[in-house]
């Protein structure tokens, strides 16, 4: 499930555990939407939630960028992107590539969570916040929850995807990673939920879940177990749709 993490994870600073980070070659992970097919289903979900829930020419905000690969693509439909990332590695790979795409309405920038987000401004809020397998590796959900609804115009939806805490496939890394240190990306990994739990976190925001959906099957391909209550326990991931509560002032 994890090849492109043994592939791409380095230690910066070698030495300083403290200070060792994930770094992601760019092109690497943007080619896992063609060559992976989890990617390719995180791909099809977000977008067919776009398409249902976001109207074209909208401003939409791709929180965690990576390569731009979503931004991209949400940009191809007509929608006004930016995309910001912590990564500078990243963030010049999208610049280049969306120098190949003139008639795209789409931007990219530098911006490290939580450090710049003081220095985040935006004129006008986003219709729209996507995060795709971003906050499992970032301290604080509440304060970066906080901060992304400030974001968020009155009526818009944010949309999330994080590891699913229920899942069989999720305990038994977490066992293994206890006892042998493996699988070693989850040693980067700080969060994974429950829905219940992400209801909690949203709520305390003044954000609403109004959909969620479990995706990313570990263990079985069976329609008929995928469509029962036991998908619970079955999916790898869950992604969400958030809306701000009536009346936040958040």
């Amino acid at each position: 499930m994890q090849d492109y993490y043994r592939q791409c994870v380095k230690t910066m600073n070698p030495g300083d555990k403290s200070k060792e980070i994930i770094y992601l070659d760019p092109l690497f992970f943007n080619n896992q939407y063609q060559n992976c097919p989890r990617f390719v289903e995180r791909e099809n979900l977000f977008m067919c939630l776009v398409d249902k829930l976001i109207p074209k020419g909208a401003h939409i905000l791709d929180f965690g960028c990576g390569s731009g690969y979503l931004s991209r693509k949400m940009a191809q439909k007509g929608y006004q992107v930016t995309g910001i990332d912590g990564s500078p590695d990243m963030i010049d790979y999208c610049n280049k590539e969306s120098k190949q795409k003139v008639n795209q309405e789409i931007k990219f920038g530098l911006v490290r969570i939580p450090d710049d987000i003081q220095e985040f401004k935006v004129y006008k809020p986003f219709d729209a916040i996507i995060a795709s397998s971003v906050f499992e590796y970032l301290d604080n959900l509440s304060v970066i929850m906080k901060w992304i609804s400030g974001l968020l115009e009155e009526h818009g939806v944010i949309i999330v995807s994080m590891p699913n805490r229920s899942s069989f496939y999720r305990i038994l890394q977490t066992i293994s990673f206890l006892l042998i240190g493996k699988p070693n990306y989850l040693k980067y990994v700080k969060n994974m939920t429950t829905v219940a739990s992400f209801k909690e976190l949203v709520e305390k925001c003044g954000l609403i879940v109004s959909e969620y959906n479990y995706f990313g099957s570990s263990l079985t391909h069976s329609k008929f177990l995928n469509r029962s209550a036991l998908k619970r326990f079955l999916n790898t991931m869950i992604v969400f749709t958030i809306k701000k509560r009536h009346g936040s002032n958040c």
